[in-house]
């Protein structure tokens, strides 16, 4: 089957010298934006990997992408950090659903986000490819109405991408997410970048776990029905009422020993935050610690930020980390109590830093 399939009037054609193409071929569809060379682009959904299809990123000056769930949250968030180094400028507009690759000499106009499913065959796609002057001098006019009351403040971008994270994790955990980027691999501490999700270091007390108050927890999330919540969740923890962990959040999870100091015999790992619920623990003593993170069922794995369960150097260099005593706002205390992320911060995001910088130590 031919991948180009040519349409044209022939009267236009003389007329106006039009040149046309139909594309359907993943193959042809990316050479054929290549070909292009955006400087312009408008696309509903931005997916993981988009780098391999827009590569001349020196030509783009603008691009217009839509921060709903169909787009990966992590790829806007390396869209902004692109455009910062090879200076183009990044709108967000929520209700886009164009697809529009505007060149100087030619445009590419069809159904393909940017994205696996859009360029690499994930979907079928068409696009149409016009070369003559006044088809592209019309797109470069779309695509100036595009970009008219979108959001360019880039502070206002990355507040709005954190805000899309737990709307896409959500959609990802139900099996419903349109999935444009397909599902990100599993990567180590040094693929994640901060700005995407929002980790943090959180300790548990093996020997003490939270007495859940079982009405508050049914009325926040009534589909536990006949199940017990302790069996329901998929892990929760205690945290303070009031503490800046929000939904879609991440929690590295380590034990503590009584006196605060990481249990080297358990392993790290993960804990996606799904909804956090007021007054979900029964109050014990003097500390706050009521509020309830839960983690719930999912129909379909979420990837997390990077590994840990697979990975024995990252969980090793947690532990020592955490065992190294240079990260004291991390560890409970009775001076510092009650503990909270918020306390926490500067030294939370000092230990990422120091283990991607220990990780890739270690690997190299």
């Amino acid at each position: 089957m031919s991948d180009t399939l040519p349409y044209h009037n022939a009267h236009n054609f003389i007329q106006q010298r039009i040149a046309i193409m139909v594309i359907t071929v993943p193959e042809k569809l990316r050479s054929t934006l290549a070909e292009v060379a955006p400087t312009h682009v408008a696309v509903a959904y931005l997916g993981s990997g988009w780098q391999e299809y827009l590569t001349n990123l020196d030509a783009l000056e603008a691009i217009v992408v839509s921060p709903t769930i169909g787009s990966y949250p992590g790829a806007l968030t390396e869209l902004l950090d692109e455009a910062n180094q090879h200076d183009f400028r990044v709108y967000f507009r929520n209700t886009l659903h164009a697809k529009l690759f505007v060149g100087d000499d030619a445009c590419l106009i069809g159904s393909a986000n940017l994205s696996q499913n859009g360029f690499d065959g994930g979907l079928n796609e068409a696009a149409v490819y016009l070369t003559d002057s006044k088809s592209v001098d019309q797109a470069h006019d779309v695509f100036e109405t595009l970009k008219q009351g979108a959001v360019h403040d880039t502070d206002k971008q990355r507040s709005m991408i954190r805000e899309l994270w737990p709307k896409w994790n959500l959609a990802r955990r139900n099996n419903v997410l349109p999935n444009e980027g397909g599902e990100r691999p599993q990567g180590t501490i040094l693929d994640w970048k901060p700005g995407y999700e929002c980790v943090w270091l959180a300790w548990v007390d093996k020997d003490e776990k939270p007495i859940l108050n079982e009405s508050n927890v049914r009325e926040a999330v009534p589909e536990i029905g006949v199940h017990q919540p302790e069996q329901y969740f998929d892990g929760y923890t205690n945290l303070v009422e009031g503490d800046d962990v929000r939904v879609g959040d991440w929690l590295i999870i380590w034990v503590a020993k009584g006196d605060s100091t990481p249990n080297l015999g358990m392993s790290p790992y993960w804990m996606r935050v799904d909804q956090l619920i007021s007054g979900g623990v029964v109050e014990d003593g003097e500390e706050d610690y009521t509020l309830l993170a839960v983690m719930l069922p999912s129909h379909s794995d979420v990837t997390p930020p990077f590994d840990i369960d697979g990975d024995p150097v990252v969980k090793h260099l947690i532990k020592q980390l955490l065992a190294s005593g240079d990260y004291p706002k991390l560890m409970w205390s009775v001076d510092n109590a009650p503990w909270c992320f918020t306390e926490a911060w500067e030294d939370n995001q000092r230990f990422l830093v120091e283990l991607q910088q220990a990780y890739s130590k270690e690997v190299s």
